[in-house]
């Protein structure tokens, strides 16, 4: 392979999401007529919008004023698709993977459960099941989008990588198989994915990327605006949000700033712009950063003595580890190894890592132990996703229930099996420490769904791909876990419009069944955030 990408593994990414599949529920729709008048004409009456009204008002409501649910065949609250009108032309086969029956969807499918032999052990359902049934929901229940059929193809992807065979260039080979072997003009994937594998993907076979992770600004510029995420941000975007909120909150001010990275291309060169000079601009100055190295592994911790020591020797106070799931938890052992004391140090923290959610954060207490658990505890994240909102309320947001209860009536999987990705079944708990993951999994996957499947309705009846990505592009808002404000515009790649700011508890308030015994908690938003 031409290109190499050291083995983070942010197949942990979507996580963040899936912990926050919960909300409020209730209200219902309007319908808004609109008429537009003509000089020298006569007065056209418009179709009425089909508004749904959201009781919590706020930013939720303002949002949904702006996402017209008749607009298309998939965009109902309660229905994951209706029947369409007939195409208004002949179907013909445009490109190879657009026929004039079919349309492919290939689904990569990160091998999470790999990760257990390390002790992270993570249930989130079948994936592939997921995306199965809902393409079988379209194709059997709604015939299909303008006519053609679904042909999902589900592909999977080792989590780990060897000195054999780094993880890139894993997923290097799965993108082959999907863009050459079975000719999809559209990838998608929640289980996290990765590294120059997206490049193969959006730049090197010009398909269409849609995720629940992202890529750096540098995979945005090169992908022709064909990479899109339901629910992250590019890394540059993730620590431009940061640093703006740092900013914004003042938490840093009197503080001593430290930075620990990983030695991954690109992420030095992201954070360094998007976050230091950001902070920089505003006063705060790092006073130390250091790089761990990857080695083309999963781990990064080459160089961590040291680094470690640098920090306690900066005598910092207020630390951004900018470290995957496998890394901080040692980090942050070695911190206490080294004398940090609980208190002594403010964390803060983005999602790229997905270390905004509940199950990967979890992880510093679960295998760094309960004194890393105690000197993290009050980590501050800053983050699209609201995670823990389950812990507030007793009823999911419509569009939550109603993905939801569609794969529990058309998947083949037994209602309630194991709890590993052999075992999965359909069924899960909302209120659950521990199958609200999957809960939320099945959100994230017919969200990533339904956004591909109105890109290609309003493509047209006989669709090219560029005519999907300009469809993707112009898609406008949409749905995503918790029916939080999201929407997708020329340049803008990462669907979440709102922050949330979140804190990391150990021990967890009011307990939990989750192993870390930690959770996070929100204490405030969501308000709209900026980048430029």
């Amino acid at each position: 392979m031409r290109r190499r990408l050291n083995g983070l593994v942010i197949a942990m990414v979507a996580l963040a999401l899936v912990a926050a599949a919960c909300g409020d529920s209730g209200g219902g729709d309007e319908a808004t007529a609109s008429t537009t008048t003509v000089a020298g004409a006569s007065t056209t009456t418009l179709k009425p919008a089909k508004i749904y009204t959201d009781p919590r008002g706020g930013l939720y409501a303002d949002f949904q004023k702006t996402f017209d649910r008749g607009g298309d065949p998939f965009s109902s609250e309660t229905e994951f698709c209706t029947k369409g009108d007939p195409p208004k032309e002949a179907l013909k086969q445009t490109e190879a993977g657009i026929t004039a029956t079919s349309i492919v969807f290939a689904h990569i499918r990160t091998k999470l459960e790999e990760l257990a032999s390390f002790g992270f052990d993570v249930y989130v359902g079948n994936t592939s099941d997921m995306f199965s049934t809902f393409a079988k929901v379209v194709n059997e229940q709604c015939g299909g989008v303008n006519g053609r059929q679904i042909d999902l193809q589900n592909i999977e992807v080792t989590a780990l990588g060897s000195a054999a065979k780094p993880v890139d260039q894993a997923r290097n080979e799965a993108c082959v198989t999907a863009t050459e072997d079975k000719k999809a003009p559209i990838v998608v994937n929640s289980s996290g994915f990765q590294g120059t594998g997206i490049l193969c993907i959006v730049e090197d076979h010009k398909a269409i990327y849609i995720s629940t992770t992202n890529g750096s600004q540098e995979f945005l510029g090169r992908s022709g605006g064909r990479m899109f995420s339901t629910s992250g941000l590019v890394l540059d975007d993730y620590n431009t949000l940061l640093a703006n909120e740092i900013v914004r909150t003042g938490i840093a001010k009197g503080k001593t700033v430290g930075v620990i990275d990983s030695d991954t291309p690109g992420q030095n060169e992201a954070t360094k712009k998007n976050f230091n000079e950001i902070l920089d601009k505003a006063g705060i100055k790092v006073a130390s950063y250091s790089t761990l190295g990857c080695k083309g592994t999963t781990t990064c911790a080459d160089g961590l003595k040291d680094a470690v020591a640098k920090l306690i020797a900066a005598k910092v106070d207020f630390l951004y580890p900018n470290l995957n799931v496998v890394s901080l938890p040692g980090f942050v052992k070695e911190m206490v190894a080294q004398g940090a004391k609980p208190g002594t140090i403010q964390f803060v923290n983005s999602n790229f890592n997905s270390q905004a959610g509940d199950l990967v954060s979890g992880k510093v207490s679960e295998l760094g132990g309960a004194e890393a658990g105690a000197l993290y505890n009050g980590a501050i994240f800053f983050d699209p996703a609201p995670t823990g909102n389950y812990r507030l309320t007793d009823d999911p947001t419509p569009f939550n229930k109603m993905c939801n209860d569609t794969y529990q009536k058309y998947s083949t999987l037994p209602a309630n099996a194991g709890n590993t990705f052999a075992t999965a079944g359909k069924v899960f708990k909302f209120k659950d420490d521990f199958e609200v993951s999957p809960y939320g999994m099945v959100s994230s996957v017919c969200s990533i769904m339904r956004a591909a499947l109105r890109a290609v309705y309003r493509a047209g009846v006989n669709p090219t791909r560029d005519d999907i990505t300009k469809a993707m592009q112009n898609l406008g808002p949409i749905d995503i876990n918790y029916m939080q404000p999201a929407t997708f515009a020329p340049g803008k790649s990462g669907a979440p419009d709102g922050v949330y700011q979140l804190k990391y508890n150990y021990p967890c308030p009011g307990g939990t069944i989750n192993k870390s015994n930690s959770c996070i908690t929100q204490v405030a938003g969501p308000s709209l955030f900026k980048l430029k």
